[in-house]
């Protein structure tokens, strides 16, 4: 069994090829220009995997310039030096350098380049010679290379003179070498991804990560990641990049989305990728500092991991192989740890935040944990003992109701965006009442407070329960049963409009699905009209003229409108001409800035409210006005404005609760209407959550609706407030409820996944 030794820095001291175009150069600097061309193949072998030989090829071009060749390798080789510590017989001699370099005293056997007439290496010739060993008695290497499959008995690692490192072994396994690549790069993701969980660096929470129950958690997301990418496509480079940009996107996506809803990135926003993606035009995107070293690093890690880190080497059989067993232990993590809800109330330390505030609840626990763990909150789950036949049986206890021919007055639901009512919390001493017009339009309408289930953001949520009475909703991918459908029946124009893009919450398709008739939005109607967003009067106007349209028709009307104006983020910096609510009474700067901006936009808000309801208040047609906020505004990191201002957001407490939820609604009868149904349309009205609010309006109208709007009606008398945190039966609220309320909410649950997925089949 023969030796085999390399021959640079084993044999030779140093680099032969690198000292002899030093050599060359000396002679002849117009040699030069040869070292530009190599830095660019090598640039290109790097960047594109079609072409990575192409520096190997090439980089001995430069010897077809070198004048008498033959005699400066001779000149040259007069002054080599060899180690002459290795007393085996050099049978075997490998490089990849060009043949002619080598002495043919030093072995009979010599393995290297050969050049063609253009002094190009016949790479091909070289990889075959190399792969035809497979067994040798001794391997003298400097460093992993093509040879590191070659089996042999005893390996010698060597630099120069010095053998550094001895062993016997059969094989140096390059996958066990790229199994560790990739678990190291797997703890570097993971730590880069704990830097993107809050909008800001915060390294109380960072440290939290390094709890190993949860650090090990995150971790693992990635390495099953890097392990089945790798194993797919064979190359650790190829799973780095794409496990790198997904977590940099996430990670930048999750602090955008901090920044202006006060939410993290859930795996069912995937869904809604295309509007992130056209709002993102609108609004700056967070990149931190660390973001753009990130990048850098990336693509750097990238290179060197294509450079130096061979491809997996297995058959087509253990590819396949692999591959299945690889997603077999992802399902098995998924299914067995990561949607475990035990486990993940286990970790996470709750004594860094609000443990009522689901955002924190979600931060507490990384970037990746999170992300996975709600996967199960996109899939479509049953409620609990659900009973389809029940619900049926529910549903059919109830007759559909027509709405009397003579009552069919038309209705204009406004949801106005971010909007509360700051003047009810007493703790601000305005110096011009903001609130003004609002309050005498409250004065002449029944009016109270919803109960809301979101803060800062996800304003679909709430208009989505006003549309149908659901607190558990479907996908609206298909027609959905809602009560714009239940007007279409009732011989209404059933009309919706948002001055915003139409793919935002995937309204364009969802609203059409829902029964809506037409829903205009900025790409086919407001974009027309003007490039930026309208603002509230401008926009009621359009509800205005689609209302006389219908009137015209001598149709009934029913438009669900929501407004853009007040959308956050709000200006925290001072400028001429701002205009100031309320003394600064020692309130930070920015703080004070931003809601003083904040009250800019209500107070016009409130104008455009007066204009729509005087317009109303003379038609001849009975008219129903619901106004109503979808949520609080957000109002920076922490609630600090909010804390500043006096104003209790503690949800361990009732008033906290109200404070943190609540937003104002109003029904609002013009003239015609109070005469028609004999009712002032004046009064208090009670605190509900928004999936009673089409019961309030039906009731003063004196109908009573479909199947699904009476059983409703029912629920409402005993229940009318459903949260995750607080419930309201028979006017107070708890947190827990009797057995008896909590079968009318199971029987809820029920009744509304049924009818919410099953469209117009309630009499099957």
């Amino acid at each position: 069994m023969k030796n085999l030794f390399q021959f640079n820095k084993v044999i030779y001291k140093g680099n032969i090829n690198c000292d002899f175009y030093i050599y060359c150069l000396k002679k002849d600097l117009l040699l030069i220009r040869f070292a530009f061309y190599n830095v660019f193949y090598y640039i290109l072998s790097l960047i594109f995997n079609s072409k990575k030989n192409l520096y190997e090829k090439n980089k001995f071009k430069y010897l077809k310039k070198v004048k008498n060749l033959d005699n400066k390798i001779k000149e040259f080789n007069k002054n080599i030096k060899y180690n002459n510590y290795i007393e085996d017989k050099k049978d075997i001699v490998v490089e990849s350098v060009p043949r002619i370099f080598i002495d043919d005293n030093i072995s009979n056997n010599i393995i290297a380049y050969e050049l063609d007439e253009n002094y190009v290496v016949k790479l091909d010739n070289y990889n075959n010679k190399i792969k035809k060993i497979n067994k040798v008695n001794k391997l003298y290497i400097r460093k992993f290379s093509n040879l590191k499959n070659i089996k042999c008995k005893k390996l010698f690692f060597v630099n120069n003179n010095k053998v550094i490192y001895k062993e016997k072994m059969h094989n140096i396994s390059s996958n066990i070498i790229n199994l560790f690549v990739i678990l190291i790069l797997s703890i570097i993701l993971t730590v880069i991804s704990f830097c993107y969980t809050n909008y800001f660096l915060n390294l109380d929470f960072i440290k939290s990560y390094f709890n190993p129950l949860l650090f090990v958690l995150n971790f693992f997301i990635v390495f099953l990641s890097m392990l089945f990418l790798s194993i797919l496509v064979k190359r650790i480079h190829i799973a780095y990049i794409i496990n790198s940009a997904f977590i940099l996107i996430l990670g930048i996506a999750n602090q955008t989305k901090l920044m202006y809803r006060d939410d993290i990135v859930k795996f069912e926003d995937i869904k809604v990728i295309k509007e992130a993606m056209i709002m993102s035009t609108r609004y700056d995107i967070v990149i931190r500092w660390y973001s753009v070293l990130f990048i850098i690093f990336t693509i750097c890690m990238f290179f060197i991991l294509k450079r130096y880190i061979s491809k997996y080497n297995f058959n087509l059989k253990k590819h396949i192989c692999y591959i299945v067993l690889s997603f077999i232990l992802i399902m098995i993590s998924y299914m067995g740890v990561y949607k475990n809800e035990k486990l993940y109330n286990k970790v996470g330390d709750e004594r860094l935040i609000n443990i009522w505030i689901q955002t924190r609840q979600y931060q507490i626990r990384g970037l990746l944990y999170p992300f996975v763990y709600t996967i199960k909150d996109s899939i479509d789950v049953k409620p609990e003992n659900y009973d389809e036949n029940k619900a049926k049986e529910i549903l059919n206890n109830y007759t559909y109701q027509n709405i009397d021919d003579d009552k069919k007055v038309n209705i204009i639901a406004i949801m106005l965006e971010a909007y509360n009512d700051f003047s009810k919390f007493n703790v601000i001493d305005f110096n011009d009442d903001v609130y003004e017009k609002f309050h005498k339009i409250m004065e002449k309408s029944i009016s109270g407070n919803l109960v809301t289930t979101i803060f800062g953001g996800g304003t679909i949520e709430t208009e989505r329960q006003f549309l149908t009475g659901y607190y558990n909703h479907p996908s609206y991918r298909k027609n959905t049963n809602s009560y714009a459908w239940y007007f279409k029946e009732q011989g209404y124009i059933v009309e919706a409009m948002h001055p915003i893009y139409g793919a935002f919450y995937n309204r364009a398709s969802a609203n059409i699905n829902l029964g809506f008739d037409k829903y205009y939005n900025y790409e086919n109607t407001f974009s027309k009209v003007q490039s930026e967003f309208l603002n509230d009067y401008p926009f009621f106007d359009y509800i205005i003229e689609g209302y006389e349209k219908a009137k015209k028709n001598k149709t009934p009307y029913f438009n669900f409108s929501v407004t853009y104006q007040n959308h956050g983020p709000y200006n925290s910096y001072d400028y001429d001409g701002k205009k100031f609510y309320f003394d600064n009474d020692g309130y930070d700067i920015d703080g004070y800035n931003t809601i003083n901006e904040y009250f800019v936009g209500i107070q016009k808000t409130n104008e455009a409210l007066e204009k729509l309801i005087n317009y109303f208040e003379n038609e001849d047609e009975p008219t129903i006005v619901i106004i109503f906020g979808d949520h609080n505004p957000y109002l920076g990191e922490g609630n600090k404005i909010y804390s500043d201002l006096g104003i209790n957001l503690d949800l361990d407490t009732e008033e906290g609760f109200e404070n943190y939820y609540e937003t104002p609604y109003i029904i609002y009868g013009n003239n015609a209407s109070k005469n028609l149904f004999n009712n002032s349309f004046i009064g208090k009205g009670e605190n509900i959550t928004p999936i009673f609010l089409m019961n309030e309006v039906f009731n003063l109208m004196g109908q009573k609706g479909n199947e699904y709007l009476q059983y409703m009606n029912d629920l409402k008398s005993k229940i009318d407030v459903i949260s995750e945190i607080y419930y309201k039966v028979d006017g107070k609220f708890t947190s827990k409820l009797d057995s008896d309320n909590q079968k009318l909410i199971d029987e809820y649950n029920s009744v509304n996944y049924y009818y919410s997925r099953n469209f117009k089949k309630i009499d099957s």
